[in-house]
């Protein structure tokens, strides 16, 4: 239990920061999105460690988001994602008597990142860490999360997988658009997202309504099995970024505006009615 949460709850993710080609070089801009919250949940890939200094270890220097949430007068909770692993030992949060599931999204894809040039050889180092639980039973979602950020934490240490580059936004997005055989792989991860979500829920999380998740960087909101998938986007260019504010008896679904080389709440695209109920 992450004690403690208190409403309202707001939930962002994939900051990525450094990359150089994301929007949040430092942790003052996003401060307009903590204030006026009682919670301020990072869903994920608040940090980028693909590209940090050759040689260099990753650090997490959560301190700077703890300090602007003192500022704002909010708690903090951070949750792992793939690129930032170790950021968190909290993988997953269960909210309002377990009706919301928020989670990264990693957990969503057998090879992590479908898209990636090494999506075959990811897929094979989840299926050997499964095997090696040896649990007949099937796995938890808990297990399920553990191996993710098992094998990330592998990913992130071979030089082989990924190029740690400061690379600028162009760099960034010829990189994703190169081979064009990529691009149904992108296209592909982003229709199966809500379907996957929905499944997971449906498997190990049967009275969660929502699933909010980050990884894909494609923001969006979708029902699926009589559930509500919503994907918060990232702060890298392009592709745009949303919030979710949790009440106590509703859910919001709001853009994020940029003003003034810093992010603010925007406008609310969608609402949800909520139970009340205690977070977990």
């Amino acid at each position: 239990m992450i004690d403690p949460i208190r409403f309202p709850i707001r939930i962002l993710s994939d900051l990525h920061l450094g990359n150089q080609a994301s929007m949040v070089r430092t942790a003052e801009v996003i401060l307009p999105l903590f204030e006026d919250t009682g919670t301020i949940v990072l869903n994920g890939d608040t940090f980028d460690h693909r590209h940090r200094e050759r040689g260099k270890a990753p650090t997490y220097p959560i301190e700077m988001f703890e300090a602007l949430a003192d500022r704002a007068g909010t708690h903090l909770v951070v949750i792992s994602g793939n690129h930032d692993p170790d950021a968190s030992t909290v993988h997953h949060l269960d909210l309002m008597d377990g009706q919301i599931l928020v989670t990264h999204g990693d957990v969503l894809y057998p090879e992590i990142a479908p898209w990636s040039h090494f999506a075959a050889q990811f897929r094979e180092m989840i299926r050997k860490e499964l095997d090696e639980l040896e649990n007949p039973g099937g796995h938890s979602l808990e297990h399920l999360l553990a191996t993710n950020k098992s094998v990330a934490r592998q990913i992130l240490t071979q030089p082989h997988f990924y190029f740690p580059t400061n690379e600028g936004f162009f760099r960034h997005l010829l990189r994703y658009l190169w081979p064009p055989s990529r691009i149904p792989r992108i296209l592909g991860s982003w229709r199966q997202l809500p379907i996957s979500a929905a499944k997971l829920a449906g498997d190990h999380r049967p009275d969660a309504r929502f699933v909010i998740v980050g990884h894909t960087h494609y923001p969006g909101v979708w029902t699926r099995q009589s559930r509500c998938i919503i994907n918060t986007g990232s702060f890298l260019p392009l592709l745009g970024r949303r919030l979710v504010d949790i009440h106590e008896d509703h859910l919001e679904v709001r853009k994020i505006r940029r003003a003034r080389q810093s992010f603010h709440p925007g406008r609310v695209v969608r609402r949800f009615a909520v139970s009340k109920g205690v977070t977990s």
